[in-house]
């Protein structure tokens, strides 16, 4: 069987193929040329530090009227509350207005915190003018005077 198996492979007895021609391989091509590297690339810049801007003087006075303007508004039914908001408010919004004029800095939140003070002020007044009135013609209504307790 081994012997069936290696005659497979072999040319028939009397045949008698050529040899096969000798020629060299085909040479390799040539390598490219060398070229130089790419350049370097360029540096990285310096870092830049971002510049801290200070903020002119009297802009957190104009900072804090606004806070107590919107405060006073909010608690404008509240005495104990609005009243010093409101008047801290309008304190504030005076001095942090003229402290940015000095050095001629925008004074729009300054104004605004004065303005909502101011505002505040006045709704408080009404309401407890309001209120004290209700109350006087209610015990008006009953015979004595919400003045008469005093």
């Amino acid at each position: 069987m081994s012997n069936d198996f290696n005659n497979q492979f072999q040319p028939p007895p009397g045949s008698s193929y050529p040899p096969p021609p000798h020629q060299p391989p085909p040479p390799y091509p040539s390598p490219p040329p060398y070229s130089s590297p790419p350049p370097y690339p360029p540096p990285y810049p310096p870092p830049v530090y971002p510049v801290v801007m200070q903020s002119p003087p009297g802009k957190g006075m104009a900072i804090a009227s606004l806070v107590m303007g919107i405060l006073s508004l909010i608690f404008c039914w509240l005495v104990f509350i609005g009243l010093p908001c409101a008047i801290v408010g309008i304190v504030l919004g005076i001095l942090g207005k003229r402290k940015l004029d000095t050095v001629n800095a925008p004074s729009g939140t300054a104004i605004a915190g004065l303005v909502m003070s101011i505002i505040g002020l006045v709704l408080l007044i009404i309401i407890y003018a309001i209120v004290f009135f209700i109350i006087d013609q209610a015990t008006r209504y009953y015979s004595y005077g919400f003045w008469d307790w005093w």
